[in-house]
């Protein structure tokens, strides 16, 4: 019992080591800790203001039942249920992303930091392609929802939420500029001028990173869009969502095997994860075939475009597993 704890301090002392290395970890810490807590806040005004209009929507189809209400529901309920469900899956984002934030500073992954910033600058044009998505809602209740008109209000909302967006994500991109020049200094002096070595040593860390990203795809996923699957498509193709959702379960498995197998340098275990992600590939292409317009509304198929690239660098990491050569002590 006390090595247990004996290790857990060490391995406490040495994050702390991390976070204070240097007055940008510090301060990209703090700026992610705000970023998350100030984004979640907005974006969750913004979920408030959909899911009450979806609910309302909803409760009007079971008590009113007129054709009106009717066509209202059948036209409207899943371009708002998406709404609804794309803030939910972006605040469950920001937590990740401030893990995501930690683990970059933890084990000084320059990859992740460049990826953050990346992402921060994604979402300036995500917020802005979400207030064009309201607006074309918003105009669509007036004509096919009267008595049920959606008033989004953007300058209170949408706006606010892009403009903080925006001035965080410029903050964040200076000090992951730094940082990854910190941090590169410090995979230099680990390898020296080892070019080779230095391409192994990043080919992991980008492996590393798409199997967080794909863990994160697949329970944003599976845990907030599946279910209308199973409501909107029934019959010949239930036996495919089942056989779907089983396999994304199963995914995190894999996943972890092919963590552990990569750190301990198991080249069978690298090869049975690759085995497998060829078949969750191609069960996610047919899966994304059966509900194509959901699957372009809802952008399910960036996780398919995320998996290929996460099984490319998977084969590069297989193959260049007999090449790890201490890569392993410098990563911990």
């Amino acid at each position: 019992m006390n090595w247990i704890i004996t290790n857990l301090i060490q391995d406490l002392k040495k994050k702390w080591s991390r976070i204070t290395a240097s007055n940008h970890t510090v301060f990209f810490i703090l700026i992610s800790v705000a970023q998350a807590l100030i984004l979640i806040y907005l974006q969750f005004r913004i979920l408030q203001r959909n899911g009450s209009s979806l609910l309302k929507m909803y409760k009007s189809s079971k008590i009113s039942g007129t054709e009106i209400v009717e066509k209202c529901y059948d036209e409207q309920f899943l371009s708002l249920y998406v709404l609804t469900m794309e803030d939910l899956m972006f605040i469950f984002f920001y937590f990740f992303q401030l893990y995501f934030c930690f683990n970059a500073i933890f084990h000084r992954n320059t990859i992740q930091i460049i990826t953050i910033a990346s992402i921060n600058l994604a979402f300036i044009f995500i917020g802005i392609m979400q207030l064009f998505e309201i607006g074309t809602t918003s105009n669509d209740f007036r004509t096919s929802c009267p008595g049920l008109e959606f008033y989004p209000q953007f300058e209170k909302f949408e706006i606010f939420f892009i403009v903080a967006l925006a001035i965080l994500a410029m903050i964040m991109g200076y000090l992951s500029h730094k940082l990854y020049r910190q941090f590169g200094w410090d995979i230099y002096k680990a390898f020296g001028s080892d070019v080779k070595m230095q391409k192994l040593y990043k080919t992991r860390l980008i492996f590393i990173m798409l199997l967080k990203l794909d863990a994160l795809m697949i329970i944003l996923f599976a845990g907030l869009l599946v279910p209308v699957f199973y409501i909107l498509f029934e019959g010949d193709n239930k036996p495919l969502m089942i056989v779907s959702t089983i396999i994304m379960m199963i995914s995190f498995l894999f996943e972890i095997l092919a963590y552990k197998s990569l750190n301990n340098e198991w080249a069978t275990g690298m090869l049975i994860f690759i085995v497998f992600w060829v078949v969750a590939l191609f069960n996610f292409a047919g899966l994304c075939v059966v509900v194509f317009n959901l699957s372009l509304e809802t952008s399910w198929y960036i996780g398919f475009i995320m998996g290929i690239i996460c099984f490319g660098f998977s084969l590069a990491s297989f193959y260049n597993i007999p090449k790890h050569i201490n890569i392993r002590v410098i990563c911990i």
